[in-house]
């Protein structure tokens, strides 16, 4: 063979020998898998989803919620997740360049439709209105109050035109009432069904003071969202049968109500589109105009991602909606995973039958497609989002104790703006409660979330008051109120027959905190109502302490800020059993912890009594039963078969969710603090009325529950902004009276001693309890 022959032959072998090299390296090597956001309660779905697609090249992330997954995206801790379109206008507020949308998640009866609905106005011809501002002062129907189409969009593009803005200075009020009063002026007569506000009686007082409002719903004087002149089709029902002039709705009920797509109804000529920039258009299918079009849901993901990294990752989640489609889970019924973790559904509204598509952009338009750019293509929806109200300078400042909380404070901001609540929530830090407390009374901030104690002694220094409630858990839906059960426990293998409850006399107890209502009040106040224990404050504590054998452990009787207010208190024999850091009573590795108000202190906080219980050193501990239930046999600690209820007539129940037949009392919750007087009116009155909206758009059963945890531990911290086991907030009204249960105990009064006491036999006895507690 010719040498340059040869050569040329052992060259192209080598090259070709280099290339199938490389392709069996490529072929070969393990790429890293997507890593895709999932709820830590859905994880276990997640991995359902991953058996059944073994090469799927994805796995899971558990995030606590949308705003998390969004963080960890922007970290490079995660590479996509399913968002709604609000979400995706946080992660833009997040990082503006951070994200990239790569595909829609579109219903299947609508999967070549670019939008998920686009919401319309439609006009009768008679009404004369051919521009924008000849919409004031007409009759108007809308599909509910806050809804999208019927409601948000056309404000926010009102309030963009600037049809609205001088009407929202008519009021001073709260942000909501300003948003009525705008549109109550605007328009002649309306109706706009359902809630107003989350709160029945305000909702009520409002749609009597604005009831022009409800003046063309069916019903008027309820003005409830099922109402018939309400929703997509009722609205049209308000326009064609009420004498209306507009209707806010979308295209599909128009379609359906005048039946477009077939023969249409008569009349159907006697009403026309009303578009965004003001001209009109006839009803028929190919002669939309609509105000905003919202987008569907889709799957967002970091602009980190290359082409080729775009189209693997639109392949693996077209690979995961085909394996789900293959395994239908009864009932025509997709498997728990496509809903849960790929947010993918076949349930209503969606035909059973069918099952939502997935739609990829193509990769280098993807590149392109940020969040805000996804938002503005129809028709400027991101409007809708930014200028949903009234504007208002102001904003509600929550007072937080760290930066952690501070962390989760900012997260509500996001949320809660996405979600088109107004005031925004803005954080201000502080480092302990009482400097909370402080800022609000001076004004530097709006708002502290207070144990009930340390609400009282702010109500009474700083002339602060609450406005809200938290709601407590509970295992009967039909007992869930802003308050708590105070409960007894014993061990279960307490042998003792409690015949009635002074045979807990000499008993060694176990309290948890000074601080804590179930803990030391509740049962301080069950003793003195059975006369086991008697006379003025100032002496009840060293009854108590003398009632149990002077053997309890009540954490913080010694710290230096309780006996300010609590002198009296006999703290040698309330600390005599605590351990401090020490494993057992009196074995404390640092003195200085015995019986502290933390958790320095082995018997501190409600776990902390129950295990002065499991450490046979006390024989009763006095905690709550949403500490027991919501914390600590949830967590797995401790079991439930430890420990049984001790009832004030003696009897025991070994079924501990009988705290309603067995309990101390009920206790408060938490409350929402704010500045007090009449200038502050307003301000109190946006920091309840937004609180609720948050509570009721991000809570439990709320639309938004998924976007931002409000209640539950933060990254493993408990109680931030709120209780873990909280469940929404309430009015603070509607809040039994539990003063006294605080200011008989925490405060040296004479207004638990007996009649027969003269003022002079008071004044004797609190000052033998003084010298006594001083020397005890």
């Amino acid at each position: 063979m010719n040498p340059y022959k040869r050569s040329h032959a052992i060259v192209l072998a080598s090259a070709i020998f280099a290339i199938l090299f490389a392709t069996a390296e490529i072929t070969f090597a393990q790429k890293a898998p997507f890593r895709l956001c999932v709820s830590v309660e859905f994880m276990k779905q997640c991995e359902d989803m991953l058996a059944a697609v073994p090469n799927s090249n994805v796995k899971c992330v558990s995030t606590v919620d949308k705003i998390d997954c969004i963080t960890k995206i922007s970290k490079d801790e995660a590479d996509f997740a399913p968002l709604e379109p609000e979400e995706m206008w946080v992660a833009h507020r997040f990082v503006k360049e951070g994200f990239i949308v790569i595909s829609e998640v579109r219903w299947a009866e609508f999967e070549n439709r670019n939008f998920r609905y686009e919401p319309v106005a439609v006009v009768r011809k008679s009404s004369g209105i051919k521009s924008i501002s000849d919409l004031a002062g007409r009759k108007s129907c809308h599909t509910g109050f806050g809804r999208n189409a019927g409601w948000k969009i056309p404000f926010s593009h009102l309030m963009d035109k600037d049809q609205l803005p001088k009407l929202c200075d008519g009021i001073n009020a709260p942000t909501t009432e300003k948003d009525l009063f705008a549109i109550s002026n605007y328009f002649k007569e309306v109706c706009a069904p359902g809630a107003w506000v989350p709160e029945k009686d305000k909702d009520l007082e409002l749609k009597k003071k604005y009831p022009n409002l409800c003046q063309l719903c069916e019903n008027p004087s309820l003005c409830s969202r099922d109402d018939k002149h309400g929703g997509y089709e009722g609205a049209l029902k308000c326009l064609t049968q009420k004498g209306a002039d507009i209707a806010w709705t979308k295209m599909d009920a128009v379609i359906s109500y005048f039946k477009l797509d077939s023969q249409p109804i008569a009349g159907t000529e006697d009403y026309h589109f009303l578009c965004w920039d003001g001209s009109s258009m006839p009803l028929n299918l190919n002669n939309t105009c609509s105000w905003a079009k919202r987008p569907w849901k889709a799957y967002l993901s970091s602009s980190r991602l290359s082409s080729a990294d775009i189209g693997d990752l639109q392949t693996a989640i077209t690979a995961l909606r085909n394996k789900g489609n293959d395994l239908p889970a009864g009932d025509q019924k997709l498997p728990d995973w496509m809903r849960n973790v790929l947010e993918i559904s076949n349930e209503p509204p969606r035909k059973l039958n069918q099952t939502d598509v997935i739609f990829h952009f193509e990769t280098h338009v993807a590149k392109l497609t940020t969040p805000i750019s996804y938002l503005s293509v129809g028709k400027n929806y991101s409007v809708t989002i930014e200028k949903p109200s009234c504007a208002t300078g102001s904003s509600i400042k929550f007072c937080v104790k760290n930066d952690l909380e501070k962390s989760k404070c900012l997260s509500l901001q996001l949320a809660a703006a996405g979600r088109r609540v107004l005031p925004k929530v803005d954080c201000v830090l502080a480092e302990t409660d009482l400097e909370c407390i402080q800022k609000v009374g001076n004004g530097q901030a709006d708002l502290v979330n207070l144990s009930p104690k340390d609400s009282d002694w702010a109500q009474r220094n700083y002339d602060l008051v609450p406005v809200l409630s938290e709601v407590e858990w509970n295992h009967n839906k039909d007992d869930i109120g802003p308050y708590r059960y105070a409960i007894a426990v014993i061990k279960s293998s307490d042998p003792q027959d409690y015949k009635n409850i002074s045979a807990l006399q000499g008993k060694k107890s176990c309290h948890g905190s000074i601080r804590s209502l179930a803990g030391w009040n509740a049962p301080l106040a069950k003793l003195r109502d059975l006369n086991l224990i008697g006379g003025p404050t100032c002496g009840l504590t060293i009854q108590m302490s003398q009632f149990f054998g002077n053997q309890s452990c009540v954490p913080g009787a010694k710290d230096v800020a309780i006996p300010t207010r609590m002198p009296w208190l006999p703290t040698k024999n309330l600390c005599s059993i605590c351990a401090g850091d020490g494993p057992l009573a009196g074995q404390a590795f640092t003195p200085d912890t015995v019986c502290k108000d933390d958790s320095s202190e082995r018997y501190f906080g409600a776990e902390g009594a129950l295990q002065c219980l499991l450490d046979g050193v006390g024989d009763v501990a006095f905690i709550d039963h949403v500490e027991l239930h919501g914390k600590i046999l949830a967590s797995g600690d401790m079991k439930a078969t430890d420990f049984k209820l001790l009832c004030t007539n003696g009897s025991t129940m070994s079924n501990l969710t009988n705290y309603q037949a067995c309990n101390w009392g009920k206790i408060p919750s938490n409350q929402i603090l704010t500045r007090s007087g009449d200038e502050w009116e307003v301000k109190r009155e946006d920091v309840r009325l937004t609180l609720l909206k948050i509570s009721d758009t991000l809570g439990p059963g709320g639309k938004a529950v998924g976007v931002l945890k409000l209640f539950g531990p933060y990254f493993g911290n408990n109680d931030f902004l709120f209780k873990d086991t909280s469940i929404g907030l309430c009015d603070y009204k509607s809040v039994p009276e539990f003063k006294s249960l605080i200011s008989d105990f925490d405060y040296c009064t004479t207004s638990t001693a007996p009649s027969l006491f003269s003022s002079f036999s008071i004044l004797i006895f609190s000052c033998v309890a003084l010298i006594m507690a001083r020397f005890s």
